[in-house]
This record gives structure tokens, C-alpha cells and sequence, in this order.
């Protein structure tokens, strides 16, 4: 039994290696592009942070989904087409003001405001496959205290210590779903095929010393590829200066190697 157990386990991880992605390649070093205020800066002398195009905060909706499940105190809906769902919303949420892995659900088009409707992922079986389980079920996963807990099967990948505001969008230069997220001041992007990953490892983009703050609203359009036999994207993001509400622009190039 000991064995199969062995077995089943090596197989499992070799499964995800062979969907999971390398990392992105940073292009030289990221650069500060200028400073602004989101929100009274009228000269256009730098400009703003775009959302996501194709991305809806919940907390944007007014209060319109009638309960936040569990998980997902601060969620962010991407636009998209799954494979078996047809057209909807992945929604990638995090617990508010708690550092942890990002979850995911999936909303179909014309219920993203009714959390009851979504289906969300559990993890992977041992042939790739992923799993998913509807809202009650998600929020009654409890662990032998009695405490909610989906399970780590249930994380979309487990990151670093201290990281949090996580931010996707499918990356079209890239062909890659593409995160971008914060541990302590340091921001780091990871890619995957799909957004139930095998997610990559992680890439620095800028330490703590560069930035010294949270990410803030970061753009993650395309304007690539810009490279034959390379794949190539801008993104932007900002950290909070720390005075008079101002934010220094940041901007880094980043490379996909490997298969389309």
C-alpha cells in the first residue's frame, strides 16, 4: 500500500511539471517611469494606472453579489471562455488584510453577482485533471477544528510568506495567463496555461529596496511581441510614495521562451 501511495504521489508531480511553465525572463532592469496622483493629477504630466481591461473588482459592483464566499473578501472577475462552461468570469480572491494563496472560482456570464451560481477549484486528480465543487460545499469545507479551510489542494499555487493583491489577466503577447503580486515590497509575476495553473515559478520584477510599498493597480495589457522567436510584454504598476497620495509608475518588460 506504502507503495502505490509512493507511486500515485510521483506521478501526480510528474503530471503538474508537465503543464506547469518556466518563468518569465525579466528584460533588464524595471524603470521608474514618473509619479502621479490618481486621483487630482489633471495636466497629464504622467499618466494613470489603467485597471484591466477585461477585469471587474467585485467591490466595484456596488454590493451586488449578494454574499462573498468564503475566500474571496477581495476578489477580482476576469472576463474569459472556459473549455467546458462556456463564457463567464474566472474570480481570483484573497482574504482581506490576511497575507495567503490566491483562490479561484468560475461565474457564469450572467450571474457574477450571484455567488451561489459559481463553481470553485479544489485542486487536481492525479491524471491533471482539476476539481471543482459548488458554494456550498466551499463553504462548509472545515478542517477538525471546525474552521473554514478548503485545503491546500484548494490554492492555486502556495506563495511566498507575506504575499497578497494578486492581480491576472490573460497576457496575449505571452500567450499565458500572467500574476502579478506582492510579498513585503517585492513584486513578482508567475504564468500559467490556464488560470487553475500549474502556475511557474516566481520572477522578481522589483525588490523591496525599489519599492518599498504595495502593488497598485497594475496594467497588465500587451503591446508585444516585439522580438521574432520571443514572446514580449510591457506591464505597469505603482507603490504609494508615502506622501500627498502620490504613486511612482513602474514599468518592466518581460519575456516568454518556449512553445506557444
Amino acid at each position: 500500500m506504502f507503495r502505490l501511495w509512493v507511486t500515485a504521489v510521483f506521478i501526480f508531480a510528474l503530471t503538474l511539471a508537465g503543464f506547469a511553465q518556466p518563468p518569465v525572463e525579466l528584460v533588464g532592469p524595471s524603470e521608474q517611469v514618473c509619479s502621479t496622483d490618481l486621483h487630482l493629477d489633471g495636466d497629464n504630466s504622467c499618466p494613470s494606472l489603467p485597471r484591466e481591461r477585461s477585469t471587474t473588482y467585485l467591490r466595484d459592483l456596488g454590493g451586488a453579489v449578494n454574499s462573498l464566499p468564503k475566500g474571496f473578501d477581495v476578489g477580482r472577475a476576469v472576463a474569459a471562455r472556459d473549455d467546458e462552461r462556456g463564457e463567464g468570469y474566472y474570480v481570483f480572491g484573497e482574504s482581506d488584510g490576511k497575507s495567503g494563496a490566491p483562490y479561484l472560482a468560475f461565474a457564469p456570464k450572467d450571474s457574477l453577482a450571484l455567488s451561489g451560481t459559481w463553481e470553485f477549484f479544489t485542486g487536481r486528480g492525479l491524471s491533471g485533471s482539476t476539481n471543482w465543487v459548488g458554494f456550498g460545499r466551499w463553504q462548509f469545507h472545515t478542517d477538525e477544528e471546525g474552521s473554514w479551510n478548503p485545503g491546500n489542494r484548494a490554492k492555486v499555487f502556495s506563495p511566498e510568506q507575506g504575499c497578497g493583491g494578486f492581480q491576472v489577466d490573460w497576457n496575449a503577447s505571452l500567450g499565458r495567463w500572467l500574476m502579478l503580486y506582492g510579498c513585503g515590497g517585492a513584486a513578482k509575476v508567475r504564468v500559467a496555461l490556464k488560470p487553475s495553473g500549474p502556475w511557474s515559478e516566481p520572477t522578481v520584477i522589483a525588490d523591496a529596496v525599489e519599492s518599498g510599498g504595495p502593488i497598485y493597480l497594475p496594467n497588465l495589457d500587451s503591446i508585444g511581441p516585439v522580438e521574432t522567436g520571443g514572446r514580449v510584454t510591457t506591464i505597469y504598476w505603482g507603490f504609494p510614495l508615502g506622501i500627498d497620495a502620490r504613486y511612482q509608475v513602474m514599468r518592466a518588460v518581460l519575456r516568454q521562451d518556449g512553445e506557444q
